[in-house]
């Protein structure tokens, strides 16, 4: 194969989701290739995962005021740097992606990626122009040359969603474990927030402050928890659910056991000094930060949520597994996960989600376009 490869990859911005931070992570993973050259095309370059870029990657900003208008720049540009392989990421830039593939005439080079449950998602978005990019997957997914889907569950969704053929949706998980992870040294807990310095229990939850992420359900349990131990509790993240998630607070007393201090940039330090990290999101596609708590090396509870979960976990294997919406379920598993000690072997589960399998599975695609 040459060694003057081009990938280009699409995406909205660099905003602080899961996927934004794979996604660069993917760009890095790829720009350490010997012989290939990275650019990342984006609406705006807002976000703090831009920092987390290496300098071997090129970014572009399309200079758009929105998605939906962006497909004729894209296509301007792709057909500026013709690039070997065209990698989108997300539902809404793929369906932009799709569009100027057909207008630049790169549709055997797109490669779209699926991060999250079509299905649910398409139920939970408001914005007109985003109901109609899902709507558009029916018609458009037919073009590009592959559709990775981050997990089975995933691609068990877009096959349902859209219709597609399954041969053509291939499944590569996140870039998550890096050398860097599994290295990581956090910092003391009494430096990092005032709940780690109690010597009590600490749960950690990390994420978007969405309806998604069902953050009540983890209250509702933190409360049946909180009155059989003393126990302590920080969410990190920030989202439009914040003022009900704070009243909910409030309702239920646990203004001293739990703290929301909002969204982090590096959230390691959190949960490896926490006993126990928990998901308790209603549905996810694959949830990175349950691959981060492994590899960190820290106890998981987490809904068994459609998709990613039970698949990370390996059915229980590697962590507790409870029913979506039960807090009785929830709040049992996280007391037995502060009161027993466990023998999971998470370093080894930790390396199937390694950079460099999942680089080395998108070079793969790449060696297949050309």
């Amino acid at each position: 194969m040459s060694t003057n490869i081009k990938v280009a990859v699409f995406m909205h911005d660099f905003r602080g989701g899961g996927a934004e931070r794979v996604s660069a992570t993917l760009c890095n993973g790829l720009a350490d290739k010997n012989g290939i050259k990275v650019t990342v095309f984006v609406i705006n370059k807002a976000g703090p995962m831009l920092a987390d870029l290496s300098d071997k990657v090129e970014v572009v900003e399309l200079g758009c005021k929105r998605m939906a208008f962006a497909f004729w720049k894209l296509s301007f540009e792709i057909k500026k740097l013709q690039p070997d392989l065209v990698i989108s990421h997300m539902t809404h830039a793929n369906v932009t992606a799709c569009i100027a593939s057909i207008l630049g005439g790169f549709s055997k080079k797109l490669i779209v990626v699926e991060h999250n449950q079509m299905q649910n998602n398409f139920k939970v978005v408001s914005k007109f122009t985003v109901k109609l990019a899902y709507l558009l997957t029916k018609v458009l997914y037919k073009i590009p040359n592959n559709i990775v889907a981050v997990s089975s569950g995933v691609k068990e969704s877009v096959v349902k969603f859209t219709k597609v053929n399954k041969e053509n949706v291939v499944v590569i998980y996140n870039p998550v474990v890096s050398e860097e992870l599994i290295d990581y040294k956090p910092i003391k807990c009494v430096d990092l927030h005032r709940f780690y310095s109690l010597n009590l229990p600490v749960f950690i939850c990390v994420g978007s402050l969405t309806k998604q992420k069902n953050f009540p359900l983890f209250l509702r349990a933190l409360k049946i928890v909180s009155q059989i131990e003393n126990v302590k509790a920080i969410i990190l993240g920030e989202g439009p659910e914040r003022e009900e998630l704070e009243l909910m607070v409030e309702n239920l007393k646990l203004q001293d056991i739990v703290d929301l201090p909002g969204f982090v940039t590096n959230p390691y330090d959190y949960i490896s000094n926490a006993d126990t990290f928990v998901l308790s999101s209603s549905w996810e596609g694959l949830p990175t930060v349950i691959i981060e708590a492994i590899a960190l090396n820290t106890n998981v509870v987490s809904t068994n949520c459609p998709s990613g979960p039970e698949e990370i976990l390996n059915g229980g294997e590697f962590g507790l597994i409870v029913p979506v919406d039960d807090e009785k379920s929830l709040s049992e598993a996280m007391i037995q996960s502060i009161n027993t000690a466990t023998t999971y072997d998470l370093s080894k589960r930790a390396d199937d989600f390694s950079v460099v399998n999942s680089v080395d599975g998108y070079y793969s695609l790449i060696e297949d376009c050309i």
